[in-house]
């Protein structure tokens, strides 16, 4: 069909070359040969033979005996699902062709169908691409046809069309489309299964189809969706002309996840003129009066379904890094510890994880950590962000966050263009309880897996250009975001990092809020229809209300190496639509002097709260070097109680404190520090992390603490009402005509 062809042709574009082609066809049994697979298109397959002849490509096929057995989303091998014939069939194709590396997949927005071609290559030891997934679909459209493709309908089942459409063209029935969509929302590219194709001619073939005889069968007579089937008894390859180019062409993805990243372009060169250069050092808070802790953190935090367990080395399990031969081995020995813990205490397995935090001593070693990390993680894996810390007694520290409860995971193995494939253990995304956990994002180009070239400016485009395609996916944006830690390895980056980080938030947060007609805050209520020049005042009032009003979640982090070498890493927490309706609340306060703490001067670096969770930031420097460890500890603790005392959110409740300190800071002296100023707060025991880093932004931090808190409970029931209210808007909708509409009015009592 279209789609595998037309994703063929850009794995070309790509420089990839196809070796053969592979079939699945229907057996014998099946007089028609369509079999309404959950997987594979049966309808048109006589015309397969002529298709490879006209690329000359060479052909392996193999009849379909099985079925859908295994159903759900996720697959695992089973006996006699329609799956394992696919396994069987690309077995045959490296025995013939054993050069063979990958497998090009027309998926566009099945993840049932690309999940299980996945799955396939990862037992093969193949690589899936599939360059049209979360294609545009009309674009996409568009682009087959401009390209010089030429693909009739093989298969109709869709309201709006019947066996008139059969062997008709898709440049033909595009109007008619076009129409459908907008009257049922019709998928353009037959992604709900509308229509199936027969490609006759693309850039791939070497001469073109034509059909000389064929009819057209009447498969299911449904009054509203009738299924018809073409049926070729005759084609003929025909010449090509001689002089005939094929211009290749682009399709878009979905075009909304771009703005906010595409807007600032442009004004990069500008941007860089006009930042001031760096040059503040960070004093370092006196040690006098400190011993080494005799405290240790908890070793996890755990309520109801939630389970994060703390930054974890080889020191915590009593040992020193001398006695394992290579990080590899330490990371081996935490991760046989932590899965002791799970199955033990917490009845919980490393599948219930949603994020893995990895924290290594040298990044020369991440190949051979990711051997053994494998290891521990199958399907739907946690998201997973990694980098290179100059820890003092390890090698590396690992931090899990589990639930029992709901989750939700985006894990794409395919290359392609939407966003760098994850084909190593871990996900893109996980959804959990309507906040994403994302993985780390470094500027990798996704079509080809290198790095991007530019400098930190073109990595920090491409990683948001990425975010925003996964976002969008998990039903969530960059104008969602929670917290954001910005890891980067050069000072002299630091500061145009976090000046583009902002921009780039502060417009996809106000193009959120215009695209839906309100202005922020307090600046009025939906909008009517107006001019062009009260539209440019309401978007100026609105810009400036999300610039001034909402504080940007982040903390930016310099670090020794981040993978393949890149300059820049971002970590996202965002919230999904699910729970878009909480009342969110911004708090920044920069630079502000605590009385009580003389000489530690605290920020608040855009903290986002509300009555259910909670994700700080709180930093801290010193005015003067007589200022101790414990002051800058004790002072950053208030700030967090202050936090938690304004969104009602018990200190209990607090899960996880990641603790970063500048390298030149003991660390027993800041484990020591830290547990003095937490053993202030009442019922407070998190899991805890601490990590030493190079430098913070602001330069003259010497200590930053992340925290994040959530109450279960009232998670639970915001969850439960939003779904109530979900049931009864359906039912209002559903009676409406019997003049019931006034449910939707005691929905907002409720």
């Amino acid at each position: 069909g279209k789609d595998s062809v037309f994703n063929l042709y850009h794995c070309t574009l790509q420089g990839h070359t196809p070796i053969v082609l592979a079939n699945l066809y229907p057996p014998e049994s099946v007089s028609d040969g369509e079999m309404d697979s959950f997987m594979f298109q049966t309808a048109g397959f006589d015309a397969i033979e002529t298709i490879a002849e006209a690329m000359q490509l060479p052909l392996i096929r193999r009849p379909i005996s099985g079925k859908a057995v295994r159903q759900e989303l996720v697959y695992e091998p089973t006996e006699e699902d329609e799956v394992e014939d696919l396994f069987a069939l690309l077995q045959d194709v490296k025995t013939a062709y054993p050069e063979v590396q990958g497998v090009a997949v027309g998926a566009i927005l099945s993840d049932y169908q690309r999940l299980r071609v996945e799955a396939v290559c990862s037992r093969l030891g193949l690589t899936a691409f599939a360059y049209l997934w979360q294609a545009d679909q009309s674009s996409l459209l568009h682009s087959m046809i401009s390209s010089g493709m030429t693909a009739v309908l093989a298969k109709v089942a869709s309201m709006g069309l019947d066996l008139r459409h059969v062997g008709k063209s898709i440049s033909q029935l595009l109007p008619l489309f076009d129409k459908l969509h907008s009257q049922y929302g019709f998928n353009v590219c037959g992604e709900g299964g509308e229509y199936e194709t027969l490609t006759l001619d693309s850039p791939l073939h070497k001469k073109r189809i034509e059909i000389i005889d064929s009819e057209k069968i009447l498969h299911s007579d449904d009054a509203f969706a009738p299924v018809g089937l073409l049926k070729t008894n005759k084609m003929e390859l025909c010449e090509k002309e001689a002089d005939l180019r094929y211009e290749p062409t682009t399709f878009a993805l979905r075009p909304e996840a771009f703005k906010a990243v595409l807007d600032l372009k442009s004004s990069q060169e500008d941007l860089i003129q006009t930042l001031p250069t760096v040059t503040e050092k960070p004093l370092i808070p006196a040690i006098v009066g400190t011993s080494p802790s005799s405290l240790m953190s908890a070793p996890y935090f755990r309520y109801e379904d939630s389970v994060v367990v703390s930054g974890l080395s080889v020191t915590d399990l009593g040992k020193v890094s001398s006695d394992f031969e290579s990080t590899a081995h330490e990371l081996e020995a935490l991760f046989d510890h932590i899965k002791e813990l799970l199955a033990t205490q917490l009845k919980s397995t490393f599948a219930d994880a949603y994020l893995i935090q990895l924290y290594v001593k040298d990044m020369m070693d991440f190949v051979s950590v990711n051997k053994v990390y494998s290891k521990y993680f199958g399907s739907s894996p946690a998201s997973r962000v990694c980098v290179e810390v100059p820890l003092e007694t390890s090698r590396i520290r690992v931090t899990c966050y589990l639930t029992k409860g709901s989750r939700k995971a985006l894990h794409v193995q395919s290359i392609s263009y939407w966003a760098p494939a994850c084909i190593g253990p871990y996900s893109q995304a996980n959804d959990v309880d309507g906040f994403i956990y994302n993985a780390g994002q470094i500027g990798l180009e996704p079509a080809s897996m290198r790095m991007v070239s530019g400098g930190v400016l073109s990595e920090l485009d491409r990683c948001f250009q990425s975010y925003a395609n996964v976002l969008t996916v998990m039903k969530s944006s960059l104008s969602d975001l929670i917290g954001c830690t910005v890891y980067f390895t050069r000072d002299q980056d630091a500061t145009l990092i976090k000046r583009m980080c902002e921009l780039i938030f502060q417009d996809a947060l106000f193009n959120s809020n215009y695209k839906k007609r309100i202005r922020l805050g307090s600046l009025g209520e939906e909008l009517e229809e107006e001019d062009e020049e009260q539209q440019a005042q309401h978007k100026a009032e609105a810009r400036l209300h999300a610039v001034s009003t909402y504080a940007i979640p982040l903390a930016l982090v310099q670090v020794s190496a981040l993978p393949r070498g890149a300059l820049v890493e971002l970590e996202m927490v965002t919230r999904s639509d699910m729970n878009r309706g909480l009342n969110w609340q911004s708090y920044a306060e920069q630079g502000l002097q605590a009385n009580a703490h003389a000489g530690v001067n605290l920020s608040r670096s855009g903290s986002w709260v509300n009555s259910i969770y909670l994700w700080g930031n709180c930093s801290a420097g010193v005015a003067s070097e007589v200022v101790s460890i414990q002051q800058v500890m004790s002072a950053i603790m208030s700030q967090v109680i202050d936090l938690l005392r304004k969104s009602s959110v018990d200190p209990r409740y607090i899960s996880h404190m990641r603790v970063l300190y500048l390298a030149t800071v003991p660390e027993e002296n800041v484990k020591a520090a830290f547990h003095s100023a937490l053993a202030a707060v009442p019922a407070c025991c998190p899991a805890v992390t601490f990590l030493p880093v190079a430098s913070f932004l602001p330069s003259v931090d010497c200590v930053c603490i992340q925290f994040s808190a959530y109450d279960p409970l009232r998670l639970d029931t915001q969850l439960w009402l939003s779904r109530a209210k979900e049931k009864i808007k359906t039912k209002a909708f559903r009676n409406f005509e019997d003049g019931t509409s006034d449910f939707l009015h005691g929905v907002s009592h409720y």
